[in-house]
């Protein structure tokens, strides 16, 4: 597997993350020492046959290579917010604004993104899984080439793939990437980040059920904040044991129209990078891929009403609608793609 952009080898079974921006610069991103072996090892699942990440022509440099019958650039990933509506309700959500979920426009959004230059779709909101459609979104868009990615915060997985009555109602194989939000190792620490019906019993079960998928990547992602900061190292051993194919480490941002949590979970900058440090150590050999909040503008967002975002600071700036005109045609005019084809090079751990 090549790794040679994202890791630098230290010795022969330890890795240093260092995700570097376009130009080959560092991102900003602090090197985190963890245990980076192969997927193959003995210590993980097998990697699945299915690339995670289609060939790519270099998304920095549009025109460059191209010809009349293809895109001018490959876009690296594109979040679709799939739906403003949640099971949980989170008070550190960054998602879209709730109330405000035009059904009528996916399947033009999908047919958008479709015909897009996009590599990587991934599926988030809301919750992605209260949208009864969302396998035949997924197939439509695994037809077209592309990589699709599935966010969840786990809760409703395990009824959908094994209902008490009829035929499952979701099918893993339609998905390269399943990920699975778990903040605490205890129910109690997940449950003072995600609100008083975060079930933790669900989420690990989901969690292993991806695991035990043929095929299908297992991400397990965390915000990191004050309210969790403590349990932090013990959240990395019981993430060790699950054997996901990587973890991601967010730093707790404050952007979002529904995030009302900044007092109690606003954390450092330099706390954040320790705590990441720490926990790539503690959940050897499980790969680790931190994102401070500055990192996390590297998202190229689509929102339930198909209106394309980039994060900036502690909000979201909109550069068009892909209803409109061709994401692609957007994606050629954003001031800072560089940032999002850095901040997606994580990708590249899990094919």
């Amino acid at each position: 597997m090549q790794l040679a952009r994202l890791h630098k080898l230290t010795d022969p079974d330890r890795r240093v993350i260092d995700i570097r921006s376009a130009n080959g610069a560092p991102s900003g991103v602090h090197k985190a020492e963890v245990g980076v072996p192969c997927l193959n090892s003995a210590n993980t699942r097998s990697p699945s046959p299915v690339s995670v990440l289609p060939r790519q022509t270099d998304a920095s440099q549009p025109g460059e290579g191209s010809s009349s019958d293809e895109p001018t650039a490959v876009i690296p990933s594109v979040d679709w917010w799939i739906t403003s509506r949640c099971n949980l309700r989170c008070d550190f959500c960054y998602g879209p604004e709730r109330g405000k979920d035009p059904v009528r426009d996916r399947d033009a959004i999908v047919d958008a993104l479709a015909h897009s230059a996009a590599r990587v779709v991934t599926f988030c909101g809301g919750e992605p899984l209260l949208v009864s459609r969302i396998g035949d979104y997924a197939e439509t868009l695994a037809k077209a080439r592309k990589s699709v990615v599935l966010n969840t915060n786990g809760q409703l997985l395990g009824r959908l793939l094994m209902p008490r009555s009829g035929k499952p109602k979701l099918r893993l194989a339609d998905f390269a990437v399943i990920g699975i939000s778990v903040d605490g190792s205890t129910p109690e620490i997940h449950r003072s980040m995600r609100g008083e019906k975060a079930q933790h019993g669900k989420v690990v079960a989901a969690a292993r059920l991806v695991g035990d998928e043929p095929g299908v990547r297992l991400k397990l992602a965390t915000v990191v904040s004050s309210v969790n900061r403590d349990d932090l190292p013990a959240l990395a051993e019981f993430v060790r044991d699950l054997k996901p194919d990587v973890w991601r480490l967010y730093q707790y941002s404050r952007r979002g129209e529904v995030n009302t949590g900044q007092l109690r979970h606003r954390l450092p900058d330099d706390e954040f990078r320790r705590l990441a440090d720490l926990a790539g150590v503690r959940a050897d050999p499980v790969p680790t891929a931190p994102s401070s909040e500055t990192e996390t503008e590297g998202c190229l967002i689509v929102d339930p009403a198909g209106n394309v975002l980039q994060p900036t600071g502690d909000t979201y700036i909109p550069y068009g609608n892909c209803l409109k005109e061709p994401l692609d045609d957007i994606w050629g005019r954003l001031p800072a793609r560089s940032a999002i084809v850095s901040n997606k090079r994580w990708l590249s751990v899990l094919g």
